[in-house]
């Protein structure tokens, strides 16, 4: 069985992490089954931006 990551807001495969076997990912270092940025393993670098980006609007809202 292979495991493919996906987003958990919009679905999409997260790239940069392998998709891999339970048993051959089991094998792999923690830092070759993700990518090194804020939400790593949850998010896609879309969702994350939008995140950011409203974060940025929120505080220059104040």
């Amino acid at each position: 069985m292979v495991l493919v990551a996906k987003c958990s807001k919009c679905g999409k495969r997260l790239n940069g992490i392998p998709k891999k076997s339970i048993v051959e990912l089991s094998k792999m270092s923690k830092s070759m089954k993700n990518v090194s940025r804020i939400f790593s393993g949850n998010l896609c670098h879309n969702c994350v931006a939008e995140i950011i980006k409203a974060g940025v609007r929120r505080e220059a809202a104040v």
